[in-house]
């Protein structure tokens, strides 16, 4: 059997003799580059403008609280499920109930109202 030529490999004859592969140049980076703005792009359109089940996802991003309610009911409305039901809440603390407070009242003397008039006298002056 005839021995290959250092370097060269019987199962990658052309190996040595193959150029280099691009690690980054500009123009690919830059075509990537694009595709992921077009994704991006495609994404975004998605969210704001295809409604899924009658509303779109932004809309539904707007109506949870967190977004793990955002998750569960979406994927909940996008399987025909019936959304998941929120944990009760506690119930109010009773509070005992009083007769509404008197409206309050000005009350000054005939003393406040003259020290009023003297100080607006005086400050006119």
């Amino acid at each position: 059997m005839n021995e290959p030529e250092p370097g060269l490999s019987l199962w990658h004859p052309a190996r040595k003799l193959a150029l280099d592969r691009a690690a980054c140049y500009p123009g690919s980076m830059l075509r990537v580059l694009l595709k992921l703005l077009l994704a991006a792009a495609a994404v975004a359109a998605v969210w704001a403008y295809v409604p899924m089940g009658g509303r779109t996802m932004a809309d539904r991003w707007r109506k949870a609280k967190t977004p793990s309610q955002f998750v569960d009911r979406t994927w909940a409305e996008l399987r025909g499920l019936p959304a998941p039901k929120p944990p009760p809440r506690a119930a109010p603390r009773a509070q005992a109930r009083t007769a509404p407070a008197p409206r309050p009242t000005e009350s000054h003397r005939e003393s406040d109202r003259r020290e009023l008039d003297r100080i607006v006298s005086e400050h006119l002056q």
